[in-house]
């Protein structure tokens, strides 16, 4: 079966790739990880619970992500908090389980209401070119334009501001060329390209606890490495 390459572009006001994150602070990557792909891959299908066959069918896919920002503004950050747990009914069987516990799974002291700190990407475009078998690249894109569930860039509240489904090519390079036109069209500039692999010679390689190979309530990760390439000075 031949391969084909399913464009993606990731826009919109605000944008959130946690990694490790957990807790009281929600970090972000500075591009989309492999876990939220899928992830958003799945929602699109209406795939829910573990999925552990079609995304072992996912693992070993190659995916290369460029980076863009405005020519006139970089990539800032934003810091938000909200309150989770506040103004629930402790009596309330389901309303129950959205108080936090303790360690213990005990009901905590009080409204059990807490802070968490929740970082966002302001002005950032993505375009993603997914090496996929050429059915399964059709298949994603027919979802991701008419989605069974709603797609979002990273968080619920991070709304697609632009069609995330940008065609599907023949080989690699017609996705990058079109990528490119599409970041020239929006006045554009790639401040980094993320291959996965480790290369060196290329850039720097980092390790991500990214590729999904269990979804629903107990899921399990395997890392890969990716590496960061910065645009020639």
């Amino acid at each position: 079966m031949n391969n084909a390459y399913l464009l993606l572009w990731l826009e919109g006001p605000f944008q959130s790739w946690g990694n490790d994150s957990r807790y009281g602070r929600r970090d972000t990557l500075k591009f989309p990880t492999k876990s939220a792909l899928c992830g958003m891959v799945c929602a699109s299908m209406g795939a829910r619970g573990e999925q552990k066959k079609f995304l072992n069918e996912l693992a070993n896919t190659e995916i290369t992500v460029f980076a863009y920002s405005s020519k006139k503004r970089n990539i800032s950050l934003l810091q938000d908090f909200q309150t989770v747990g506040n103004g629930y009914d402790s009596n309330d069987p389901f309303e129950s389980l959205l108080v936090p516990k303790t360690a213990l799974g005990k009901s905590p002291n009080g409204t059990g209401s807490k802070i968490t700190y929740r970082y966002y990407l302001q002005d950032a475009s993505y375009a993603v070119v997914w090496e996929l078998p050429e059915e399964l690249a059709q298949e994603i894109a027919q979802r991701i334009v008419d989605p069974i569930y709603f797609v979002s860039l990273g968080r619920k509240n991070c709304i697609p501001s632009e069609w995330i489904y940008q065609g599907v090519f023949t080989n690699k390079e017609e996705a990058f060329t079109q990528a490119q036109n599409i970041a020239e069209h929006k006045q554009k500039i790639c401040t980094k390209t993320i291959l996965e692999g480790a290369f060196p010679d290329q850039g720097e390689v980092i390790a991500l606890h990214d590729i999904p190979k269990q979804f629903g309530e107990f899921k399990k990760y395997s890392d890969r490495f990716v590496t960061i390439v910065e645009p020639e000075q």
